[in-house]
């Protein structure tokens, strides 16, 4: 039996490490390899090893290995990772686009992700990640550089529009103008005339 058991551990684990880093692993995705109670106190006793990371109810992902010994995956690569195979799409949250854009100096105490899928929280290893739903406007853009100036305006708010506005008509191009013209008839009403005037410059 210890021999069973032993055997399906190393087999999902040959399956983990054939996948890219942070790519989330379930019971369902491996129930090929044994019997779906088997496979469940497989990975439970994966990840009270550690030879697992339970970040969610049934999502594990695989350590990585590195210098100083096992860290977790890089959470970007992890959380994008989950949102395709869920067929979701998800996007950095507005504290870190307004961040990453240089309009805000404050580092989010918490990484927030927003997707088109239903709201979760996730853990990796004591760091916990919220993943919000949002409408469809405040994803449509992506990762692009005209989807963060979008959420970064939506998260600073009309307090500090004006001023995001102007270093953003600074730090868009022409491309990012483009594909904020293609959502200015989306955004909120308080958003839109912001939107339009970076939209046509």
């Amino acid at each position: 039996m210890a021999e069973t058991k032993k055997s399906l551990d190393e087999r999902i684990l040959a399956h983990a490490r054939r996948r890219p880093e942070g790519t989330p692993l379930r019971a369902k995705g491996v129930s090929h390899l044994g019997s779906r109670v088997a496979v469940n106190r497989a990975l439970s006793r994966l990840a009270r090893h550690e030879d697992l990371y339970r970040i969610a109810r049934g999502v594990y992902v695989l350590p990585v290995m590195g210098p100083f010994g096992k860290r977790c995956p890089r959470i970007h690569n992890a959380v994008h990772a989950l949102a395709k195979s869920l067929g979701e799409l998800v996007v950095a949250g507005g504290a870190d686009a307004a961040n990453a854009l240089g309009l805000s100096t404050q580092v989010p105490m918490r990484e927030v992700f927003l997707t088109s899928g239903r709201s979760r929280r996730l853990v990796f290893v004591g760091r916990h990640v919220e993943i919000r739903h949002a409408p469809g406007w405040k994803i449509a853009l992506g990762d692009s550089r005209a989807g963060f100036a979008l959420r970064a305006l939506d998260y600073l708010g009309p307090r500090h529009m004006k001023r995001a506005a102007m270093s953003l008509h600074r730090i868009l191009d022409r491309k990012d103008r483009e594909e904020l013209a293609r959502v200015a008839a989306t955004v909120p009403g308080w958003l839109a005339g912001t939107v339009r005037s970076l939209a046509h410059g």
